[in-house]
């Protein structure tokens, strides 16, 4: 049997050639130093309150912080963020049925391959309530079971972030995985909890030297001096009055999803025709060979994002017969492991 989750059908439609390299092949790309970006601090905050929520503690596990590596500017924002959710939401229990269960589905015109899905939190409502949305609103929870997830966004996309659930599958994934145990038609809602980081204090200097603008960081002190890391140029500079950091305790929002039975029947024959492609297209090894051999990535326009920067795989595909394969810039790993500990 094999497993589809969110995360694969996003790669797969990202580009084939980079899900190919990192969940067929197992490929990763060597991690060179600390950790501070979107998803670092996403993972951490979800496992932050991951542990509040089962051990009553806002904490990190050790295993966990080896493995992401984040910087402690990340740890302590993750710290943060968890905070913030627990100083706001921490009564809303509302008779959890589980935490952080992994889930199968049946999927459509397929028995080779079956959907997955890890939910955060779901239970069942019994009677109608409402809580507040944290938006100036309110939401009716009805009976009924119901899913909630965390994410972690920044202050200047909300709008988009509220916009991006109505078509996010990561929904359909869920609660199709959630109705094969109790039934789709039981299935009312899913909350995501958004947690929103504000603005960072992000302290910086111009250089007396080449009168270029540079993060405090940049500049090596010296003795009672700071030298410019661009030009070299020795200088004093005003000293930090304030700690990097959040300028404000972050907010905190929930955004009600909606699917039909009709939605999730017609995501789950969507799903099953991802599945039938990532089948043919390790099957049919000529057309494979010539992807890389030749042809580089499918989809050109995700290897560079100009919100997270290169490919994964960028280096391997871009350069002229450079490859993934024994490049020391790749390492093999078990990057489905986190599926097979789920099911």
């Amino acid at each position: 049997m094999r497993y589809i989750d969110n995360t694969q059908y996003s790669a797969w439609l990202n580009c084939p050639l980079y899900w190919y390299e990192k969940f067929y092949k197992g490929y990763q790309k060597v991690q060179e130093g600390q950790s501070g970006g979107a998803l670092t601090l996403g993972s951490m905050t979800h496992k932050a309150l991951e542990n509040y929520y089962k051990n009553g503690v806002v904490e990190i596990d050790t295993k966990v912080i080896e493995r992401l590596q984040p910087t402690p500017e990340c740890f302590n924002n993750a710290i943060t963020l968890a905070n913030a959710w627990v100083r706001t939401r921490a009564g809303e229990q509302w008779g959890v049925v589980a935490y952080e269960e992994a889930l199968t589905f049946k999927l459509s015109y397929t028995v080779s391959w079956q959907g997955l899905a890890k939910l955060d939190t779901y239970w069942l409502v019994e009677r109608e309530t409402s809580i507040d949305d944290g938006l100036g609103g309110s939401i009716v929870l009805k009976p009924g079971y119901w899913i909630r997830d965390y994410k972690t966004s920044s202050a200047q996309n909300r709008s988009n972030v509220i916009k991006s659930w109505a078509c996010n599958m990561q929904a359909d994934f869920q609660m199709l995985a959630l109705g094969e145990k109790v039934g789709v038609e039981n299935i009312v809602g899913m909350l995501v909890g958004v947690i929103e980081k504000p603005r960072e204090y992000i302290p910086k200097r111009t250089c007396k030297g080449c009168k270029q603008q540079y993060e405090f960081s940049m500049y090596v002190p010296v003795e009672s001096k700071y030298k410019c890391g661009w030009c070299g140029y020795l200088q004093e500079l005003t000293p930090l009055s304030k700690p990097t950091g959040y300028t404000k305790d972050p907010d905190t929002y929930y955004i009600r999803v909606d699917r039909t039975a009709e939605d999730l029947e017609v995501s789950k024959k969507l799903i099953s025709g991802i599945t039938f492609a990532m089948d043919n297209f390790t099957i049919d090894k000529s057309y494979l060979s010539a992807l890389i051999d030749g042809y580089g990535a499918i989809n050109t326009l995700r290897c560079v994002d100009m919100i997270y920067g290169e490919c994964e795989f960028y280096n391997a595909h871009v350069a002229p017969g450079l490859g993934v394969n024994g490049n020391s810039r790749y390492i093999k790993a078990d990057t489905l492991g986190y599926m097979k500990s789920n099911v």
